[in-house]
C-alpha cells in the first residue's frame, strides 16, 4: 500500500496516469488530520447516535480532482529558522519539465502551491506569507495559504536541477514563536503542488513541522562552506584531500538540496516506512573518503511498545519506501528507549572502537545497501518498522487515535546524518581522515522531519488503510447503504460494513402486554432504526439507501428466565419489517391459538436482516385469558377479605362480584381510576384486554344531635354528640366560639357543659352562640355542620328566664317599678 498523504483529506491511488472515469470522483475536501472518535449508540425512540468529532481540524475546505505522477521528482518544504524577518521555510524541488503549472484563472487552486497549518493558536496569528517577495493568499483564517507556481515563486522554469526558494512567514504585531508561547511546540504543516489541470503532483505532497527550540538541531554555521563545531563544512570533496582530521573535512555536497522525509503506513504488511530522499552531488564513498555516516531517527516514544524492535530494517528504497537492494540491514532499537534511534548502536554499521578495516567494511555496506544510487539521480533510504503481530490494523487505529488526542499532534518523525571517522590510522591519514576520537559532526541539510499521515478520505472516522484491508469504500461514509457509518460497524458494533443486511438493530419495544392462549392473537411493537449523523457532515443524518437493509427479523420465543441466547430455541412466531417501514420499525407478529399455554411468557428478539445480532426485548408478553381485576379501593368484601378479585372476560364483559362494603361509606360502582368520584359508565363493557377497576365510595353523612338548643344560663346544655359517617374522619370544632362553661371532648366526640355566661350587659335578656363542626372524610370529602346554642338570662336564678320573670332580680320590686331590675337592691322608681 502506497504511503499516505494528507492530500485534501482524500486518499487517491498513486498511478502514473489519471484515474479512469469509472473511478474518478470530484472531491470536496475538508483538510484535516483524521482522528477516530467512537460513536455512542442510544437505544430507544428516538434512536440517534452521536456524531464523531475530529480533534485536529483546521476547517479547510477546497476541491481538486485527484493526484497523479507529474513533473516533480520531488518538492519538499522544511523549516529552517526564525529571525527578525520571520519564520523561514525552505522549498527544494527537482522537476523534469516546466509545463504543468499555470491556468490559475480557471480555478481557485489550479497551478498553485498550497501550504496548510493545523494549530489554530499559530495560524490565526499569521499576518502574511511570501516567497521571493510575492504574497500568498489566505483562506480559512490562515489555516490555508496559496500562491501561483511560476518562475518568480518557485523557479518553475528550472528543470533538471535542484532549486531552493525561501518562504517567509510574518506574524501579526511583530509576534514571534517565543512570544506566542510556541517556541517549544511542533507546528505541523502539509504542502500540495496543484497542477494546471486541478490534479496534485504526487511528488509535491509533503509534510513536516516548525519547531524553533529543537534539541536535535544544533546551531548552524555562519558560513556553510566552513562549518562549525557541530557541522562538517558543506562543500565539494576536493577540499578534503590531504586533511588528516576528519572533523575538518567536508561533506562533499552529499546533502546538496536537502534531505526530505516521508512517513507512510503499509496496512497489508503492517509496516511503518520512514523514507528519506535526496540528490547528492557526489556518491557516498567519493563524497568523503574516510567517513562513516550514522543515521539518526527520532520517533514517538509511545510507538515503541507497538513495534517489533527485533525486526527493524534499513536499506536503499524507492521514494515510496520499498526496499530495492538485496539485503536490508537489521538495526538495533531499544524497546525501552527514548525513541531516538541511531545506527551507531548497530554493530554492523558502527565503527566505535574499530580500526580502518572495520571502517572500510561499514563504508562499503552503507554504500551498497543504504546510499546506493546513480550519480545525478535522486535516491532514497528507508527504515521499516514492523508492527507487533498481536496488534491488528484496527488496534492501530485506536492506538493512533489515543496518541493524537493525548498529544494534540501527529506522530512526528525526525532524522539527520552524523559523520564519524576512524579514531587513528598509521597510514593514508590524508584520505582516511582519522578524528582522534572527537565527537561526531552533523551534515548540513541532513535534518528532515515528517509525520505519519493516516487519512480518512470519506471522514467516517475509519482510516483508509483499514478500509482498504476490509474492502469497504473509503470514499463513502456508509459503504453498504444500511444507514450505519463504516467506523461504527467496524469498531463498535462488530458488524460487516460491506453487507447491508449486517448491522445492529435495537431491542423490540412491545406495546402488547398480554395475549389469550386460546385465540388467534397479534403482538404489536416497534424496532425503530438507529439514526446516525453523517460523521463527514454532522448536520446531516444518514438514511439507509440500500433496500437489502430491509426485512429486519422479529421472532417470538417462550421466555426462559435468565436465558440470554434464544438462537437454538424453538421459534414460536416470526415477522419482518420492510425497508419502507425501517425507520419507524412498526411490526405485527401473529400468534395462532394454542401456540402458548396459560401462564407462559413470550419474549421477542429482533435480528438484523442476515439473521444475526440478536437483541432481546426488555418486556415480556403474558399468556392467559383476559380478566378484570376488581379493587375494593379501601373497602372489603363481605367475607372481610381485601384482595382484588379476578373475573374472566367472556364475550367482552364480566359478571360483577357482590358489592364490597366500607364502614361509613356507600358503594356507588366501579371506575378505571381509584380517585374517581362517580362510577364510570360502560367501564365493564366491550372488554378486549385485561382491565383493572376500582370501587367508588361516597361517605355517609355525619349525624350531630342537639345542634340547635335554647338553655337557661347556669343550666347544663343537652349533649351535642357528633357521629361521622366515616369512622376515620377527622373533626374540627370551633371551640373558641363556645359559650363559657361548654367544652368539646374528642372522645367520645361530644360537646357538653354547664352554661356560665359572665359578660351580660344591663339590659341583655339572651345570647346566641353559633359555631361550625367540620368533618373531613378519608375520601377527601368535607361536611360542615352549623350549631346554635341560645342562652337565656336568669338573673335571680329562680328558674324563670328574665324575659318571662316580672321581677328579674327577685328583690320584691316589680321590674316596671325597679330602677335597677337586674340588681337586687331596695331602689324603686323615682
Amino acid at each position: 500500500m502506497d504511503f499516505f498523504r494528507m492530500l485534501n483529506k482524500e486518499k487517491l491511488s498513486k498511478n502514473s496516469k489519471k484515474r479512469t472515469s469509472s473511478k474518478l470522483k470530484k472531491i470536496s475536501v475538508r483538510m484535516m488530520t483524521s482522528i477516530l472518535v467512537f460513536s455512542m449508540l442510544l437505544s430507544y425512540i428516538p434512536v440517534f447516535a452521536d456524531p464523531p468529532t475530529l480533534t485536529i481540524d483546521n476547517e479547510v475546505h477546497y476541491s481538486i480532482d485527484g493526484e497523479v505522477e507529474g513533473v516533480l521528482v520531488y518538492g519538499r518544504t522544511d523549516f529552517t529558522h526564525e529571525d527578525a524577518e520571520g519564520i523561514h521555510l525552505n522549498v527544494t524541488k527537482w522537476a523534469t519539465m516546466s509545463t504543468s503549472w499555470g491556468r490559475t484563472e480557471d480555478g481557485p487552486y489550479r497551478g498553485r502551491y498550497l501550504l496548510n497549518f493545523f494549530l489554530r493558536e499559530f495560524y490565526s496569528q499569521i499576518a502574511s506569507v511570501e516567497v521571493n517577495g510575492i504574497q500568498f493568499v489566505k483562506e480559512a483564517n490562515g489555516a490555508l495559504w496559496k500562491v501561483p507556481i511560476n518562475v518568480s515563486t518557485f523557479s518553475s522554469g528550472a528543470i533538471g536541477v535542484v532549486t531552493n526558494d525561501e518562504i517567509i512567514i510574518k506574524l501579526k504585531n511583530g509576534a514571534t514563536l517565543e512570544s506566542l508561547g510556541l517556541a517549544d511546540t511542533k507546528i505541523d504543516f502539509t504542502t500540495v503542488w496543484v497542477r494546471r489541470d486541478n490534479y496534485a503532483d504526487i511528488n509535491g505532497n509533503d509534510n513536516g513541522f516548525i519547531l524553533k527550540n529543537n534539541p536535535n538541531i544544533k546551531p548552524l554555521p555562519a558560513n556553510p562552506d566552513v562549518g562549525n563545531e557541530y557541522y562538517l563544512a558543506h562543500k565539494g570533496s576536493i577540499a578534503s584531500i590531504g586533511v588528516t582530521d576528519g572533523t575538518k573535512t567536508t561533506d562533499g555536497l552529499f546533502t546538496y538540496g536537502s534531505l526530505t522525509k516521508v512517513v507512510s503506513y503499509d496496512a497489508k504488511n503492517q509496516i511503518i516506512r520512514s523514507t528519506v530522499s535526496f540528490k547528492p552531488t557526489e556518491n557516498f564513498l567519493q563524497a568523503n573518503t574516510g567517513w562513516v555516516l550514522y543515521i539518526n531517527e527520532v520517533i514517538p516514544q509511545e510507538l515503541l511498545k507497538y513495534i517489533d524492535t527485533d525486526n527493524v530494517y534499513l536499506g536503499t528504497s524507492d521514494p515510496q519506501g520499498n526496499f530495492t537492494r538485496s539485503s536490508p540491514i537489521r538495526i538495533v532499537v531499544d524497546p525501552n528507549g527514548s525513541g531516538h534511534i541511531t545506527t551507531k548502536d548497530t554493530p554492523a554499521l558502527s565503527i566505535v572502537g574499530g580500526d580502518w578495516k572495520k571502517t572500510d567494511t561499514v563504508r562499503k555496506l552503507l554504500d551498497n545497501q543504504v546510499f546506493w544510487g546513480t550519480l545525478g539521480q535522486r535516491r532514497s533510504y528507508t527504515i521499516q518498522y514492523k508492527i507487533k503481530s498481536q496488534y491488528s490494523n484496527i488496534d492501530l487505529v485506536a492506538i493512533l487515535n489515543e496518541y493524537i488526542q493525548a498529544n494534540n499532534n501527529h506522530l512526528n518523525f525526525e532524522s539527520w546524518l552524523e559523520a564519524d571517522f576512524v579514531d587513528y590510522t598509521s597510514v593514508l591519514a590524508g584520505s582516511r581522515h582519522p578524528d582522534g576520537g572527537k565527537p561526531n559532526k552533523m551534515l548540513q541539510n541532513s535534518y528532515a522531519n515528517g509525520f505519519l499521515e493516516v487519512i480518512d478520505t470519506d471522514k467516517d472516522g475509519l482510516f483508509d488503510f483499514v478500509e482498504d484491508e476490509i474492502g469497504s469504500n473509503k470514499f463513502i461514509v456508509d459503504s453498504d447503504g444500511d444507514g450505519v457509518p463504516d467506523n461504527v460497524e467496524v469498531l463498535i458494533d462488530n458488524t460487516n460494513p460491506i453487507d447491508p443486511k449486517s448491522y445492529l438493530v435495537v431491542a423490540p419495544i412491545v406495546t402488547t402486554t398480554k395475549i389469550n392462549a386460546n385465540l388467534n392473537q397479534a403482538i404489536i411493537g416497534t424496532v425503530p432504526k438507529t439514526i446516525h449523523n453523517n460523521p463527514a457532515n454532522p448536520t446531516e443524518q444518514l438514511a439507509a439507501t440500500n433496500p437489502d437493509a430491509g426485512e429486519v427479523i422479529v421472532r417470538a420465543y417462550l421466555y426462559v428466565e435468565e436465558d440470554t441466547d434464544y438462537s437454538d430455541n424453538e421459534i414460536k412466531g416470526q415477522t419482518t419489517i420492510s425497508f419502507a417501514d425501517l425507520v419507524d420499525g412498526n411490526f405485527t407478529l401473529n400468534i395462532p391459538a394454542g401456540t402458548f399455554a396459560d401462564g407462559d411468557e413470550v419474549v421477542l428478539v429482533a435480528y438484523s436482516p442476515d439473521g444475526n445480532n440478536p437483541m432481546i426485548s426488555l418486556q415480556t408478553v403474558l399468556v392467559g385469558a383476559y380478566k378484570v381485576s376488581f379493587d375494593v379501593n379501601g373497602g372489603k368484601w363481605s367475607d372481610e377479605s381485601t384482595e382484588d378479585k379476578l373475573v374472566e372476560i367472556i364475550n367482552g364483559t364480566v359478571i360483577e362480584p357482590d358489592a364490597p362494603i366500607k364502614e361509613g361509606y356507600e358503594f356507588l360502582g366501579w371506575a378505571s381510576t381509584p380517585s374517581a368520584k362517580t362510577p364510570e359508565e360502560g367501564v365493564l363493557n366491550n372488554l378486549t384486554i385485561d382491565k383493572e377497576v376500582f370501587a367508588i365510595w361516597k361517605a355517609l353523612p355525619s349525624v350531630i344531635t342537639n345542634s340547635v338548643q335554647e338553655k337557661i344560663d347556669k343550666k347544663p346544655i343537652d349533649n351535642i354528640v357528633i357521629t361521622p359517617g366515616d369512622p376515620n374522619a377527622t373533626i374540627v370544632v370551633e371551640t373558641t366560639k363556645f359559650p363559657n362553661g361548654v367544652i368539646y371532648n374528642e372522645s367520645p366526640k361530644t360537646i357538653s357543659g354547664t352554661l356560665n355566661v359572665i359578660d351580660w350587659d344591663n339590659t341583655e335578656e339572651f345570647k346566641v352562640y353559633k359555631f361550625n363542626i367540620v368533618v373531613n372524610n378519608t375520601d377527601g370529602s368535607t361536611e360542615t355542620k352549623n350549631v346554635q346554642i341560645t342562652v337565656l338570662r336568669d338573673t335571680d336564678g329562680d328558674g324563670t328566664p328574665d324575659y318571662l320573670d316580672n321581677d328579674d332580680d327577685g328583690d320584691g320590686i316589680l321590674d316596671v317599678n325597679d330602677a335597677n331590675p337586674k340588681v337586687f337592691d331596695a331602689l324603686t322608681a323615682a
